[in-house]
């Protein structure tokens, strides 16, 4: 008998430790605001377009479309608004991956627009420009895909053209091959030295490039919050033999 309730005491006990921990991981897992501490993103908007360098064949037997050729660039910003509620004592971009696309020409990645200050995407760690809009944080990143297609003709049956994302379609291209995959933190020390921590995911660009031109999609924020990741609950689960 006092087995059975020594048995019943001890059940009740790992039981009541797994729902607080299982909540603790609940609250600090940045799928609500409980722990998004002073930060939270505001908007998260990416753009994509088609860049078109166009060269002109000097062969004087050629006219028309069949005297031109065709450079091709794709290119993408990503730019997310942060609310704060704190200092900012440093920001930081880790855990970086990036998918190449299978028409690859060169890959770059930069911030603001400054593409001959080139991202070493090797670093463990990447500095973010405190860049500010209407009081808020301004994360501008670009990543582009510099000539992935080079000297190419346009159809023979071309009556006309514009020059935007519109020719993917025009030449018989696959948006997958062009596609990006790109996941990071972005973190946030606040002048406490409180680590605040946004997993982003992307895959970029959308259909609406080769449909529309170019394309501007406004991201669900539901899937982007902060969370602390520093206090001293994190850090204990962290030293657990087993994760949830």
């Amino acid at each position: 008998m006092k087995k059975s309730k020594a048995m019943s005491i001890i059940i009740i006990v790992v039981v009541s430790i797994l729902l607080v921990l299982l909540l603790a991981k609940l609250l600090l897992d940045g799928n609500n605001d409980i722990n998004q501490g002073s930060f939270r993103v505001n908007d998260l908007v990416i753009e994509s377009s088609l860049d078109v360098e166009e060269l002109t064949s000097q062969d004087e037997n050629v006219s028309g479309f069949d005297s031109i050729s065709l450079n091709l660039s794709q290119r993408n910003n990503i730019s997310m608004l942060v609310a704060n509620k704190a200092n900012i004592k440093d920001i930081y971009i880790d855990n970086l991956s990036i998918s190449t696309p299978n028409s690859k020409g060169d890959v770059i990645l930069y911030q603001n627009g400054a593409s001959d200050e080139k991202i070493d995407i090797s670093k463990e760690q990447i500095q973010i420009y405190q860049d500010e809009q209407e009081g808020q944080i301004l994360i501008n990143l670009n990543i582009d895909n510099v000539d992935f297609l080079k000297d190419v003709k346009l159809p023979s049956d071309t009556k006309s053209v514009t020059y935007d994302g519109t020719l993917i379609k025009t030449l018989g291209l696959n948006l997958d091959d062009l596609k990006i995959k790109m996941c990071y933190n972005i973190n946030i020390v606040d002048e406490l030295g409180k680590l605040n921590v946004c997993k982003v995911d992307l895959t970029l660009p959308d259909e609406d490039l080769k449909e529309n031109g170019i394309s501007i999609k406004r991201k669900k924020l539901a899937d982007y919050k902060f969370s602390v990741e520093d206090n001293f609950v994190k850090k204990w689960l962290n030293k657990l033999p087993f994760k949830f």
